[in-house]
């Protein structure tokens, strides 16, 4: 008499591929490893992590209690085996903001990240999946818009790598047309490489040496072969709008970080100082990412509700001698008919004069000659 064979039946004689299809008997399995990597920064810490195969058997865990996997090692999730074939894999990832310090803001955030990647498996070989979490953007992006996730693939031969690793050491043929060195020629082609690189080095401190010149002679003499740079943010809102937050770069290091939840620290300035100093010759880049929060009253209450962000890039020159004035200037832009939303924007005023300090100095007066001694 026949039976039927269950499914668990089929499953304990190893007759299931993944999610539960059947598979031929002796069918050769390739190995699978699950990993996750987390490379952001601090202000985000994840709290679960949840995958699948082929879309089957989804399954999570919580990482809410462990900060260690914050910390940019990997985590392997789930191994094992699959028959050889096409599988897709999928992760998501929620993350969490912490809120610390000038970021504090991120504490309400939740940032779930999703990637999938389709995998090949070969009989006999190991494939790991690796799902990172990266932060993308530049200096200029908001951190809330950094957290990303990419997911790749790296497939081994662990039978190929053994039977290597077995092989005695093969000695590295002499190049064409080259003879073996003597131990004399050798330590003189180990000097020569050293002089080489020692020449090269000279070369790079020969440039620092340059730029730091320039400092001194601006810091001593107060005669400089640098530029001067004078930067300000001026805030030429209207009432209805109430600056938050302010990060401004140059040339990618920060020269204004500062956020204020209520705003209070910036009411009543019209005008911020960002920058007033030497500055190397050349063009530089000045990177505005700024904040308003919307004051509504009356029928314009729902202003209250609303956050304008504007963010500008500009590039200036700064000459030899001269003093370059860079003024960032915040106003409403458009007339009576433009939407409040898009009136908030930038401009950037500049004005490049000479620089005072560079001028000539007068020559000191000689002294007059004495009188002729009068004729006796």
């Amino acid at each position: 008499m026949k039976r039927a064979v269950t499914t668990a039946a089929m499953a304990a004689l190893g007759l299931l591929g993944a999610g539960g299809t059947a598979r031929a008997q002796g069918a050769a399995d390739a190995r699978y490893k699950l990993v996750i990597r987390s490379t952001l920064s601090n202000a985000f810490a994840l709290q679960e992590a949840q995958w699948s195969v082929d879309g089957k058997d989804q399954q999570s865990k919580s990482f809410a209690q462990d900060a260690a996997v914050n910390s940019g090692g990997e985590v392997v999730l789930q191994e094992g085996g699959l028959p050889a074939g096409g599988h897709l894999v999928n992760f998501s990832l929620v993350y969490q903001g912490t809120g610390y310090g000038v970021f504090s803001y991120l504490k309400g955030y939740t940032f779930t990240l999703k990637g999938q990647q389709s995998v090949q498996l070969e009989s006999g070989k190991e494939v790991t999946v690796r799902a990172v979490a990266f932060e993308k953007g530049d200096v200029t992006t908001e951190l809330k818009d950094k957290p990303a996730l990419k997911v790749e693939s790296v497939l081994r031969d662990p039978a190929a790598e053994a039977a290597r690793a077995a092989e005695p050491p093969k000695a590295a043929p002499a190049a064409a047309g080259t003879q073996l060195l003597t131990a004399e020629e050798a330590q003189e082609a180990r000097l020569e490489a050293i002089a080489q690189r020692v020449a090269e080095l000279g070369q790079r401190l020969d440039k620092v040496s340059g730029k730091l010149g320039v400092l001194q002679d601006s810091a001593v003499t107060g005669a400089t072969s640098s530029g001067h740079a004078h930067m300000v943010y001026r805030n030429e809102m209207g009432s209805s709008f109430q600056l938050r937050e302010i990060h401004i770069f140059l040339d990618g290091a920060s020269i204004r970080d500062q956020v204020d939840a209520t705003g209070d620290s910036f009411a009543g300035k019209d005008q911020i100082d960002l920058f007033d100093g030497n500055i190397l010759p050349g063009n530089h880049t000045l990177n505005v990412n700024v904040v308003y929060q919307g004051v509504g009253q009356g029928v314009f209450a729902f202003v209250s509700d609303m956050q304008f962000k504007i963010r500008s890039t500009h590039t200036f020159a700064v000459e030899q001698g001269k003093t370059t004035a860079v003024k960032v200037v915040a106003y409403e832009s458009g007339d009576a008919r433009t939407e409040i939303k898009d009136r908030p924007t930038v401009r950037f005023d500049t004005q490049v004069t000479a620089d005072a300090r560079n001028a000539p100095k007068a020559a000191p007066a000689q002294p007059a000659a004495a009188p002729a001694p009068a004729a006796q």
